[in-house]
C-alpha cells in the first residue's frame, strides 16, 4: 500500500462531481442523523447545565480561593446553556434538515462551549484549573467525535481552531515555582503540567 493511499484515509472525502448528487447526499445525511443530533444536543445541554452543581460545589469548597472568579464562571456557564438551548431548538425546527445550517449551528455551539471552558480554565488558579476544568475540554471533544455526526472536514476545521487555542491557553497559564494551597499542601509547578496537558490533548485529538 502506497503512502498516498494511507494518507487518503485521513483526508476528507471529495464532493461528488455532480452538484445535484452532492445536494441529494447532504439532504439524506442530515435527515438520517437528525434524531442522533437532536438527542445528542439534549444530552449535551443537560450535561453542560448540570455541571453548574460541580462549579457551585468547588467554589464553595475552595472559599475564598475562587470567590473572585465565581461570578465569571457562572456567567460563562449561563452563556453556554443559552447557546446549547438555541442550538437544540433550531435542530428541532426545519433547519435541522439543512446540512449546511445544521453544521454551522452544531459546530458553533461546540466551539463556543469549548472556548468558554478554556476561559474558565484560564481564570481559575493552579492547580484547580487542571483538576476541575481540563477534563471538560476532553468531554467536549468526545461529544463532538462520538455523538454529533459531524463530517470529517468540519471536525478538522474545528480542531484546527480549538487545539492551537488550547495550547496557547496552557502556555499562558504556566506557573513556575511553588503553590501553597489552603490545606497546607505545597505543589511544585514547572513546565510539566503544561506539556503533559498539551501532549495528552494533541494525542486525544489525533486519535
Amino acid at each position: 500500500m502506497s503512502l498516498s493511499n494511507v494518507l487518503g484515509y485521513f483526508l476528507p472525502p471529495k464532493p461528488f462531481p455532480d452538484k445535484e448528487l452532492e445536494n441529494t447526499f447532504l439532504s439524506d445525511y442530515s435527515s438520517r442523523y437528525l434524531l442522533n443530533r437532536q438527542a445528542a444536543l439534549l444530552i449535551g445541554l443537560f450535561t453542560w447545565t448540570i455541571y453548574v452543581v460541580w462549579d457551585y460545589f468547588h467554589i464553595n469548597m475552595l472559599t475564598p480561593t475562587l470567590d473572585n472568579v465565581s461570578m465569571y464562571i457562572y456567567v460563562a456557564r449561563a452563556i453556554g446553556t443559552i447557546s446549547l438551548s438555541l442550538s437544540t431548538v433550531l435542530m428541532f425546527k426545519s433547519f435541522g434538515r439543512i446540512e449546511s445550517i445544521a453544521t454551522i449551528v452544531i459546530s458553533g455551539s461546540v466551539c463556543l462551549c469549548y472556548i468558554l471552558l478554556l476561559y474558565m480554565f484560564s481564570i481559575v488558579p493552579f492547580p484547580y484549573d487542571y483538576l476541575y476544568y481540563y477534563v471538560g475540554l476532553l468531554l467536549v471533544l468526545i461529544f463532538m467525535f462520538g455523538f454529533l455526526r459531524l463530517r470529517t472536514k468540519t471536525i478538522y476545521l474545528t480542531l484546527l481552531l480549538l487545539v492551537p487555542l488550547s495550547v496557547l491557553c496552557f502556555y499562558m497559564n504556566k506557573i513556575d515555582g511553588i503553590i501553597y494551597l489552603n490545606n497546607g499542601i505545597t505543589v511544585k509547578t514547572d513546565d510539566y503540567y503544561m506539556w503533559a496537558a498539551t501532549t495528552f490533548l494533541l494525542s486525544f485529538a489525533a486519535i
